[in-house]
């Protein structure tokens, strides 16, 4: 068993190294129209703090791959994100390191920026009964090349993980967020204040205007339907809704989200997933999402699609070895 985990943590951090765009938010959230204010999460992606507390195993940890690219665009070999992630989750706590590769801004003479963003997160709860608390606290680096050469997969390889990056000035990153949230049987409600420290060029601030800007509120309900075959063969299903910068008007947004699984057996399940995203301001910001997962003991595999209306089409994929 140990062999076969080491195994496949050597071919998720090969196939990290694949020509793709990636996030770094979790598979499940992202193809629910990118939904978390006040979802229950069960892989290790903590999008409000407080839902930690209701985590219920002892600890796990868990490493992981975020790759995807466009449909119809012509990208290679300007590969926009690869991201390798891995975390920790025990009681009342969740840590999580990621490296991502990013190219961006591709030139007629075959030149790239290239970034490497370096993020921990920590996230920490306390509760009582069906109401928690959450401090989530965010720190990192961006480093940056610009206008360096990429035009073959070679070239990818060395400026992503060989050359050397010269750091850009003010390069350095931290964000605080805080979480609220009630859980009663199949219905949660989240209340997340995110990004509450702002960074204004090399001084960080915090005030009224952070505290409250990216304000979101939101609500989660699951149920488990028993199927006639046994307690063992039985459907899940889920819901959820936000509203994301409630404050701001130039950026508030709806996410919703739905979520179906079929569990055969206790660690195999098949899972259906859509979303859609909505900018208020921004009629033609809206996109639309559907992808599908599976679970079999350890590793969790999943994909899905981005429709967005002012863009192309995007496919991502996840791979996570949970142990």
């Amino acid at each position: 068993m140990k062999g076969l985990k080491a195994f496949m943590a050597s071919v998720l951090c090969l196939l990290a190294m694949a020509p793709a765009v990636a996030r770094n938010v979790g598979p499940r959230l992202a193809a629910m129209g990118g939904v978390g204010v006040a979802v229950i999460d069960d892989s290790q992606t903590y999008s409000n703090p407080a839902s930690v507390y209701f985590y219920d195993g002892e600890y796990s940890f868990l490493l992981g791959t975020y790759l995807s690219d466009y449909i119809g665009v012509a990208s290679w070999p300007y590969v926009p994100s690869t991201t390798i992630k891995g975390a920790f989750t025990g009681q009342r706590m969740a840590l999580d390191f990621s490296v991502s590769f990013d190219s961006e801004n591709p030139r007629e003479s075959g030149n790239v920026d290239v970034y490497q963003t370096t993020t921990i997160d920590v996230n920490l709860s306390a509760g009582y009964g069906p109401v928690s608390v959450g401090l989530g606290i965010s720190g990192g680096s961006v480093r940056q090349r610009l206008d360096v050469p990429m035009n073959h997969m070679g070239d990818y390889l060395m400026q992503l993980f060989l050359a050397q990056y010269d750091r850009v000035v003010n390069s350095e990153f931290l964000q605080v967020k805080a979480g609220l949230m009630v859980k009663r049987n199949q219905l949660s409600l989240g209340v997340l204040f995110d990004n509450i420290l702002d960074k204004d060029g090399a001084k960080t601030t915090f005030n009224f205007r952070t505290l409250f800007a990216h304000t979101g509120i939101g609500f989660y309900w699951s149920r488990d339907e028993y199927s006639k075959r046994g307690q063992m063969n039985h459907l899940v299903y889920s819901l959820a809704g936000e509203i994301d910068n409630l404050f701001t008007s130039s950026s508030r947004c709806m996410n919703l989200g739905g979520e179906l699984v079929f569990r055969l057996v206790r660690d195999f399940s098949i899972s259906a997933r859509a979303g859609y995203s909505h900018v208020f301001s921004h009629t033609e910001q809206s996109r639309y999402t559907f992808g599908v997962g599976l679970y079999t003991g350890n590793l969790k595999a999943s994909t899905y699609l981005e429709f967005p209306n002012d863009g192309p089409i995007s496919i991502s994929m996840n791979g996570t070895l949970e142990f």
